[in-house]
């Protein structure tokens, strides 16, 4: 089939509850397909270039309620069936649930479903049908450019940095747009002209560690820099790069945990108060996560990607207080965006790898006749360690230091504890060999 680039996007409106409402199990009152964002013309026949939206009232619902759509084909000229346009999940307290999925060029001709998940749930199944008569090309028709909204949209679809397969055979490339308006009448103004993206200095920026590159607009300066990082912007908007390694490959919930702990140091460059919007997890199919954020009351708005490559986790972020704007000059600098996790992990510390032992003593002195255990203490707290054997003996280690013990050669064990007891060593046997040196330690 001929390639169909699909705009996928979704907005929730919330309303306030009514006074004297009196909790109840959370649940779907009505769902509406329509060829409008509020649902004012219901329809389950659609033509090839309309809009698919559905309008969902909830009810009873507590502020954790989530409600998921997901768009598919049932049968339609083609593509395969079953085939899954776009499954999005929003999460409220109650009022209308809004959903879209708008495509570029033409909708095949034939049926499809959308299905209404309430908690994981399926609540209804909804069919509806396309009718037209006109083949779908493979060239997009222009689209109106959406209006912009407190809410960001959904992030572009980042440009891969490694190597992929072609798209061949029956797929549909799917990106992300901002929320839909309502449609202007007759008697409103034509639309603001299509932002355009900024122009870009000659050469993209490439960092010292040759762990990554981006281009950089004109008349943007770097704010920020160091080993592992660098930010460019200028009074509304601004970039960057930041790469840290993990000491190993995380799995899936360990990346998502890092993200949501590190979005904190990552936007308090940029404000002291923000509130997470939206995410999307793509690690699966496209490796990476993205988080959305507002700020600036609701003003601003910021974009994350999260991409673990091996040990690596690269971070890019982007935030503006034009961000409807600058969305164009947004999608060039991800394009531009070039990442080497071998030049990475060869100059990024370990974030995870243990401490360094305490270096051993340069040539120790071992007395004639004897040999020498050295033990070392790599915890944060003192250790009490006792030798049993020929030579009985007993030390108190420091946290991060070492003892040298003297003893006869022979067979012996060792044992400790931490004052008070609340950690045990359990005993082990050792051996010492006459004028060479024993190692042992706790950790």
């Amino acid at each position: 089939m001929k390639k169909l680039i699909l705009f996928i996007g979704s907005v929730m409106l919330l309303t306030s509850l009514a006074c004297g409402f009196n909790f109840s199990t959370a649940n779907i009152q009505s769902a509406t397909l329509a060829r409008d964002a509020e649902g004012n013309d219901p329809t389950t026949v659609f033509n090839q270039d309309d809009a698919f939206y559905l309008v969902a009232e909830v009810a009873n619902a507590p502020d954790d309620t989530v409600v998921k759509a997901i768009w598919s084909v049932i049968e339609a000229e083609g593509v395969e069936p079953g085939y899954v346009l776009d499954e999005r999940e929003l999460t409220g307290s109650g009022g209308p649930l809004h959903f879209y999925v708008e495509n570029d060029l033409l909708w095949p001709v034939g049926r499809y479903k959308v299905d209404l998940f309430l908690n994981d749930e399926l609540d209804r199944t909804l069919e509806f049908t396309v009718e037209g008569d006109v083949t779908a090309q493979a060239e997009p028709s222009p689209t109106p450019e959406p209006q912009p909204t407190a809410t960001p949209p959904p992030p572009p679809t980042p440009t891969p940095t490694q190597a992929s397969e072609g798209s061949g055979g029956d797929t549909i490339a799917l990106k992300s747009t901002s929320t839909p308006t309502a449609a202007s009448s007759p008697t409103e103004p034509p639309a603001a002209a299509e932002p355009e993206p900024l122009p870009f200095q000659d050469q993209p920026y490439t960092h010292a560690s040759g762990a990554f590159s981006i281009a950089v607009p004109q008349g943007w300066e770097k704010v920020d820099e160091d080993d592992f990082s660098v930010a460019f912007g200028d009074r509304q908007s601004r970039v960057g790069v930041i790469f840290v390694d993990m000491g190993a490959s995380l799995p899936e919930d360990d990346v998502l945990e890092f993200a949501d702990s590190s979005k904190d140091i990552i936007m308090e460059s940029i404000t002291d108060d923000y509130e997470v919007i939206g995410d999307q997890n793509s690690l699966a199919d496209n490796g990476f996560y993205y988080m959305g954020l507002s700020f600036d009351g609701g003003d601003g708005a910021a974009d994350v990607f999260y991409e673990p490559r091996d040990n690596i986790i690269f971070i890019l972020y982007f935030a503006s207080l034009q961000y409807a704007a600058m969305d164009p000059t947004w999608s060039e600098l991800i394009n531009s965006y070039q990442i080497d996790p071998a030049a990475a992990g060869a100059v990024a510390p370990a974030e995870n790898a243990p401490p360094e032992p305490p270096p051993a003593p340069a040539g120790p002195s071992i007395p004639a006749g004897k040999g020498m255990l050295i033990y070392y203490n790599y915890t944060s707290q003192d250790f009490v360690i006792d030798i049993i054997g020929p030579t009985a003996d007993s030390a108190v280690i420091p946290p991060n230091s070492q003892h040298e013990f003297i003893l006869d050669p022979g067979n012996y064990q060792y044992n400790g504890h931490s004052p008070g007891g609340d950690f045990v060593i359990n005993t082990t046997d050792f051996a010492i060999v006459e004028g060479q040196i024993t190692e042992k330690g706790v950790q």
